[in-house]
């Protein structure tokens, strides 16, 4: 039998106290010899409140560094509940041995109404324990569990915040009641943990007067109980002030903690100078978290040199404030910008200056609009080997002359490193340049997730540009879900009318972008190579019965043509028959609406296809290669017809066929008609199909085929689907 080794279970605990009071500041204490520290401030008073049951279940104090040891038998509640502040609770003990209580409560000791919350955070790497909250957290509203490091520790941790305001005298429901390790814990386990197994307990408190809840009380006060500052509450010395005034700023500013919460009951100037001049924070500071409240930080630049925000090596972080700059801000972006020498993060924040970051930079929830009368990027990027991320934030440059989107520059730089520059769920709206461009010999890392440069006038198609002096470095610019190009190398139209479409194609521009609305191809498309982008609100319609063949054709105009749709919504207004494609085209992510037959070459990627009436969505007709990569079709019961002219092989890869079920004479997803004397291959892999009844005519009465047999020879069909010959 293995032999546990006995450690001990600690508890330590803290008590922050933080009065929101104009100048008011709170200083952390820690000291590990004390069960509980308790601090005042101004009228705002608690005690944390650690008990455990003697052997006759009366509540006693914590006893500090006990023995803690694997449960044995079984998980069960006692037969008796213990009441503790008027409620009833269950516990473990009587048939799970060697469970632990650490009954923890907080008592508002002060003058006035607090709300409170503890934090609790576990040693626990390894899953090996379980812990008694009471009835789910009854009286509390708990935040997710966390892991967390403190000194190279790991440990889960979470917050619960009592849902009503202490009044003097009250006590609070216990946050936790009771913890033991897993039976299954081994030696190892014991072993990793080290010589103590440690539970420790934070509790916070702040008045409640002038809030509407204790979740926004204590986040004005000490900030979110998140990863990050859980893990600081528990580091060591941390504070906290609410100033109103410029004076009562700079102070906060400029403690040595290693954590500096500041909250701002109003607007504020901090000034700023060259270099490294007028840092925040002290010697051992390592994050500034400034909560604005929906203040406004005013950055004042004292004089006409390269101006920075900096901080002596701590993260800055604001959260919910509008910034902006004052004093020397007129000229070249390094005097005009707000100019980031620190780490930063910025968090529900609207800027009215343009950015520049020299370290590492986040961004989440950010407006930046700056209406400057010369040429500037909204974020400038010194390449010194950092990471800034964006997600969900606005970059509105228009109302700047000449407003641009993000630049990476290696100006002003010794030694470029790669950026890695991660932007997500963003939108730009600028009158020059791509959304990104690039200058570096570094290259750089652009990581794009579902961004908008629509509102890119100078190229909505490109998301990012390599910088003309950087083009010999161009393989150095990895982009990952958009498009890259080298500045003066493409030719992009932005056109918002069948004039302008005619005048770009006849420009030479190969690229076009269309805005929204309705467009036909004008002849000057004939033979041409051309790449047309778009959202599904530009739609491109079929040219009208007698402007082409009777029947009216989607790409008459484009006839001889190779073209790249993507995003636009293609269309025809013949409702009795198809649109003819006569052009070797590339279609993705696009709408295509009525019946079309293909002449050449046609790939569709991710495309919808609708169709309605006794039609076909798609025709091969004279097309030798079609091929369908993860598309939808929505029609009436013939979605895809493979027959023609041409020796034609159909490929239907990870598609899906819906039966809109309107016609009643349905046949199938997929028909093979009329050999006309040539060979068909058709090849189906991984596709799903919805309604189709299958035709008792059909090769395979399994498959979503369906073919007549009376003129089509064996010899004239291969048919695979998903890797089995099919005849």
């Amino acid at each position: 039998m293995k032999k546990f080794k006995k450690i001990l279970l600690m508890g330590v605990s803290y008590v922050l106290i933080a009065a929101l009071a104009i100048g008011g500041t709170l200083a952390y204490l820690k000291d590990e010899d004390s069960a509980v520290n308790v601090m005042t401030l101004g009228n705002v008073s608690i005690e944390q409140i650690e008990q455990e049951r003697d052997e006759n279940g009366k509540l006693v104090p914590f006893t500090q560094s006990k023995p803690a040891l694997p449960a044995v038998g079984e998980v069960a509640w006692n037969n008796e509940t213990i009441n503790i502040n008027g409620h009833d609770y269950n516990m473990f003990g009587e048939k799970l041995k060697n469970v632990v209580d650490k009954i923890v409560t907080v008592k508002n000791t002060g003058k006035t109404e607090a709300f409170v919350r503890t934090i609790i955070a576990i040693e626990d790497p390894f899953t090996i324990n379980r812990i008694n909250i009471n009835d789910g957290a009854v009286g509390y509203t708990q935040s997710p569990w966390f892991v967390i490091d403190i000194d190279g520790v790991q440990y889960s941790a979470t917050a619960f915040t009592y849902d009503a305001a202490l009044k003097p005298g009250e006590s609070s429901l216990p946050s936790l009641l009771q913890a033991y390790l897993k039976s299954e814990t081994t030696n190892e386990d014991c072993e990793k943990l080290g010589a103590t197994w440690e539970i420790l307990t934070l509790s916070q408190g702040i008045q409640a007067a002038g809030f509407v809840d204790a979740e926004t009380a204590l986040n004005a006060g000490f900030g979110e109980a998140n990863a990050t500052n859980i893990a600081n509450w528990f580091k060591g010395s941390v504070s906290s002030s609410a100033v109103a005034d410029d004076k009562a700023f700079e102070d906060a500013l400029t403690s040595d903690e290693k954590t500096i919460v500041v909250t701002l009951n109003g607007d504020v100037t901090y000034d700023v100078a060259a270099w490294a001049n007028e840092a925040m924070g002290g010697e051992v500071t390592e994050q500034i978290i400034i909560n604005g409240n929906g203040h406004t930080i005013t950055f004042n630049q004292k004089d006409s040199d390269w101006n920075n925000i900096v901080t002596n090596g701590a993260k800055l972080i604001i959260n919910n404030a509008k910034i902006t700059n004052a004093g020397y801000n007129d000229g070249p972006w390094n005097r005009h910008d707000l100019n980031f020498a620190c780490d930063v993060e910025l968090n529900n924040v609207v800027s009215d200056k343009a950015l520049a970051f020299k370290a590492g930079a986040t961004l989440n929830n950010v407006t930046i609009s700056d209406a400057n009368t010369s040429d500037t990027y909204a974020i400038w990027i010194q390449p010194n080997g950092q990471t800034v991320t964006l997600d969900n934030c606005v970059i509105d440059m228009i109302a700047c002359t000449d407003g641009r989107g993000i630049k990476i520059d290696e100006q002003y730089v010794s030694n470029p490193e790669k950026v890695t520059l991660n932007v997500s769920n963003t939108t730009f709206k600028t009158e020059e340049k791509s959304a990104i461009l690039v200058k570096s010999v570094a290259g750089a890392e652009i990581n794009l997730d579902n961004i908008d440069i629509a509102g890119v006038a100078a190229d909505p198609i490109h998301e990012v540009w390599v910088d003309e002096a950087s083009a010999s470095y161009a393989d150095l610019v990895v982009v990952n879900g958009g498009k890259k190009a080298i500045e003066g190398t493409v030719k992009v139209a932005n056109v918002s009318n069948n004039a302008e479409l005619k005048a770009a194609i006849e420009a030479g521009n190969t690229e076009i972008w269309l805005n929204p609305g309705k467009y036909n191809a004008p002849a000057a498309a004939k033979g041409k190579t051309l790449a047309i982008y778009g959202t599904k609100d530009a739609i491109l319609e079929v040219v009208p019965a007698g402007q082409g063949e009777a029947n009216g054709q989607l790409d008459y105009n484009f006839d001889g043509s190779t073209v790249t749709f993507d995003g636009i919504t293609i269309k025809t207004n013949n409702q009795t028959y198809a649109g003819y494609a006569r052009l070797t085209g590339t279609y993705n992510n696009c709408t295509m609406e009525n019946s079309y037959c293909l002449n050449n070459d046609s790939v569709f990627n991710d495309c919808t296809l609708n169709v309605s009436g006794d039609q076909y969505s798609i025709w091969t007709w004279g097309a030798p290669n079609a091929t369908f990569n993860g598309c939808t079709f929505n029609s009436d019961g013939k979605a895809l017809l493979l027959y023609g002219t041409a020796n034609t092989k159909l490929t239907v890869n990870n598609c899906v066929f819906n039966d809109t079920g309107v016609l009643p004479d349905l046949k199938a997803a997929i028909e093979i008609g009329n050999d006309y004397g040539k060979t068909y291959e058709l090849i189906v892999n991984n596709t799903v199909v919805n309604g189709y009844e299958i035709n008792d005519k059909g090769i395979n009465t399994n498959s979503t085929l369906w073919a007549n047999k009376n003129s089509m020879g064996k010899d004239k069909l291969n048919v695979v689907i998903d890797g089995v010959d099919v005849y």
